[in-house]
């Protein structure tokens, strides 16, 4: 995890709540300081910065969605990379699932996602789906929550996600009440599609 302290002197608190007081806990935390000029330094805003050219991008407490969550995981832009594909890390039939979000409902919901949400900006629909949707609609909200990920409303199956950039980021957004969803795991790969 990635916090932006600033150029600072004083001390950054780490608090961390937990539901139990009757059970000893402990953490092993490694916290290395980085320059603010460092050329591999994370993007401001960023929790989470990925480098390389594909991998696996899970939301905090996954396989259980957190709640008030607001957390952004950045992809850095590789030579030559102009989109990245984001798809499942699995099949809908997986369990646990490895996109849940907000909702069981078992569909996609990308304009009512209002307890949870994955957004993606810039995103584009993917090579699975048709480009003009039955109602219409050509695009893609950016907003992802349910069951199933698709840049189209009220799927039963998932497809890949497109997003154009650089910048490439997801922000993920949860409630305050408490989750019964999983949260996401999402593979990611950078693709060249520089027009």
């Amino acid at each position: 995890m990635y916090v932006e302290t600033a150029a600072s002197t004083t001390t950054t608190p780490i608090v961390l709540t937990t539901a139990s007081t009757t059970t000893a806990q402990s953490w092993q935390i490694k916290v290395s300081q980085i320059e603010c000029d460092a050329l591999w330094r994370a993007p401001e805003g960023c929790t989470q910065f990925f480098t390389t050219a594909s991998g696996t991008i899970y939301s905090y407490g996954y396989p259980n969605e957190l709640q008030s969550q607001e957390m952004t995981a950045c992809v850095r832009g590789n030579a030559n990379r102009c989109q990245i594909d984001y798809s499942i890390a699995g099949t809908d039939s997986d369990s646990p699932d490895t996109f849940e979000v907000g909702a069981t409902t078992a569909n996609s919901e990308t304009e009512d996602c209002t307890t949870s949400a994955l957004h993606i900006n810039q995103c584009q629909v993917g090579t699975t789906e048709a480009t003009v949707a039955a109602d219409g609609v050509e695009g893609c909200s950016g907003f992802f929550c349910h069951e199933v990920f698709s840049s189209r409303n009220d799927q039963t199956i998932s497809g890949v996600v497109s997003q154009s950039g650089p910048p490439f980021q997801i922000t993920h957004t949860s409630a305050t009440s408490t989750l019964s969803t999983v949260g996401f795991k999402l593979n990611y790969i950078q693709v060249g599609n520089c027009n």
